[in-house]
This record gives C-alpha cells, sequence and structure tokens, in this order.
C-alpha cells in the first residue's frame, strides 16, 4: 500500500533512518550496545550451562532479541512471560511457508504470530501514550515525540510496522550470522584456535579480567571481525532481496525499465570465483589481505581487490 515503509523514498526515508540511528548509531553502540550484547550473552551462557543440549539458533534469536527489544521498547524478557518473543518466533518459523491461509498451517501461525505481536506493540503504545511525560528512553517513545509534531510518520501504522520490522530484522539476522559462524569454526580448529587466542590475549591485557569489555578492545579484534566477514559471505543469511526500479536504470550495457521488480542475489557475487578464490572455502584470512589491498589500492586511485 501507499503506506508501506518499505516502498518509502526520499525524504521519509532519510527521517526514518535518522530515528533509527538516535538509538542504534555508532554512539550507542559504543556507550550501551556494546556492555547490553555482553551482558546478554554472559547471562545466555551461564544459563545454557545447565541444559544437555540447545537448539543454538533459536538460543541466539532468543538473546539477540533481549537486548533489541530492551533498546526499542524497554521490554525485559527475563522478568516476562515470554509472550512477545513466542509471537516472533511463530512469526519467523512460518516466514517462508507454502502460502496457504488455512489453521493448523505454518503460513497461518506465522500470520497470527505477526498480528498478535502488532496487538501487543499497539497495546504498548497506547499505554505509553497515556503514561506521564519522561525523557526519552526507548525507540518507542522517539516515534511518540515524531507522532506527536506531526514531522514525517504520517499515522501509528506506520509507526508500528517500522516497529516490528526493527525488532524482527534485529535478531533475526544477527542469531542467523552467529549461528553459520559458530558452524564454520566447529569444522576448521586453526580458525578456531586464532580467535580464541585472539579474546585471551585482551583478557590478559586487562588488570581485571573479568571486567566489561571497552570500545577499545572491540575495535582491535581484527581476526574477529573476519570471522564474521568470511561467515556472512558464505552463509548468504539474506539469500535475495527485492527491489523496484523508481526510474530507468543503466548499468553495464543493460537497462532496467522503470518499473521493474528486481530480484538481487548475493550468493551471485559472494561465490563468484572471479571475485574470490576458492569462493566455496571457509577462509577468514582471505578478509586480512583484502582490506590491507583496499587501503593500498584506495591510496593509488583504485578500489578493487582480488579475494
Amino acid at each position: 500500500g501507499a503506506d508501506c515503509i518499505i516502498a518509502t523514498l526520499g525524504s521519509f526515508h532519510k527521517h526514518m533512518r535518522s530515528l533509527v540511528l538516535k538509538l542504534l548509531g555508532p554512539e550507542n553502540l559504543r556507550l550501551v550496545l556494546l556492555h547490553d550484547v555482553q551482558r546478554a550473552t554472559q547471562a545466555s551462557l551461564l544459563s545454557w550451562l545447565d541444559q544437555p543440549s540447545i537448539e543454538l539458533k533459536e538460543a541466539t534469536s532468543s538473546m539477540i532479541f533481549s537486548v533489541t527489544s530492551k533498546r526499542l521498547i524497554s521490554y525485559d524478557s527475563s522478568s516476562s512471560d515470554g509472550k512477545l518473543w513466542k509471537q516472533f518466533d511463530a512469526f519467523t518459523r512460518g516466514l517462508i511457508a507454502f502460502p496457504i491461509y488455512v489453521p493448523g498451517t505454518a503460513f497461518y501461525k506465522c500470520m497470527q504470530g505477526r498480528k498478535n505481536v502488532m496487538k501487543i506493540l499497539t497495546k504498548m503504545l497506547d499505554e505509553r501514550k497515556r503514561a506521564s511525560r519522561q525523557d526519552s528512553v526507548d525507540f518507542l517513545d522517539l516515534l511518540l515525540d515524531d507522532l506527536k509534531k506531526e514531522k514525517l510518520l504520517r499515522n501509528e501504522k506506520i509507526a508500528l510496522d517500522l516497529l516490528f520490522l526493527l525488532l524482527f530484522a534485529g535478531f533475526e539476522t544477527t542469531s542467523s550470522g552467529i549461528t553459520a559462524a559458530l558452524k564454520f569454526l566447529t569444522d576448521d580448529p586453526k580458525a578456531l584456535q586464532e580467535l580464541i587466542e585472539e579474546h585471551q590475549s585482551i583478557r590478559k591485557r586487562r588488570v581485571d579480567p573479568d571486567s566489561e569489555i571497552t570500545w577499545e578492545e572491540y575495535k582491535s579484534m581484527k581476526f574477529t571481525s573476519h570471522v564474521i566477514h568470511e561467515a556472512l559471505r558464505l552463509s548468504n543469511i539474506a539469500p535475495v532481496m527485492f527491489r523496484k526500479a523508481t526510474e530507468d536504470v543503466h548499468i553495464n550495457g543493460y537497462t532496467i525499465p522503470k518499473g521493474s521488480k528486481i530480484m538481487i542475489d548475493p550468493s551471485s557475487v559472494h561465490l563468484d570465483s572471479t571475485v574470490y578464490k576458492d569462493p566455496i572455502v571457509f577462509n577468514p584470512w582471505r578478509w586480512k589481505w583484502c582490506l590491507q589491498g583496499i587501503h593500498g589500492l584506495w591510496r593509488r586511485g583504485a578500489v578493487m581487490c582480488w579475494c
């Protein structure tokens, strides 16, 4: 529809992006989110110790959701009955199911999950509007401020759709990336050992080995970043992306007519042997040389490198 946030363009899109960056941008990552993630990870790892086994994707999804939901809507997963997470989980499980809207099917449960999440978010929004005014503490407050000032958010439906999208995207893609990285590391003892050594060296440099992570430590994790890049390249956690051409696009001698619907396939680049040497091999070290190559080529006025 005309109010679909996926189709937003121009100033409206820039405005929504600025709202998101106020809460999830680099400054908050440094001051707040980094520590939130560390605490959530430690709590999850401790809780997993008492279990004979865990479903990794589900467990990491729940862990990340506890962080993002706290920042977006001040939702405390640990002290709630987990109702919101259960509805999101139902939505996720049926997201790529065959679209038969009949009770009992995965797609029906998916749609019911979304409907129930929207009911919960709507109730939260209504309660927040009636509550006594305080300083902005989460993304819901930012949305309410924007709605009251009648800026570019046209109605509450768009605000709630954006909230739903951020809550979903925040945990689903991140947990998929973590799961893929752990699978690749399990099959590559050499990479796992170098990753362990990088983190152990950081702990050894601390006065208190159990102190919270610092921004400088986070930025020093070079091999960790290589592992993340390589895991995302191989797993392609967003297998396809859909776009619509708002004007004629000319590229490599081809023209994509205005109005065309486009499906982008990242794996066609990520697994292309002309772009990456031995593309199906998990090789985090390729990013060390690639990034060094980019830096050198950039200084010489070029930007391409072969990894």
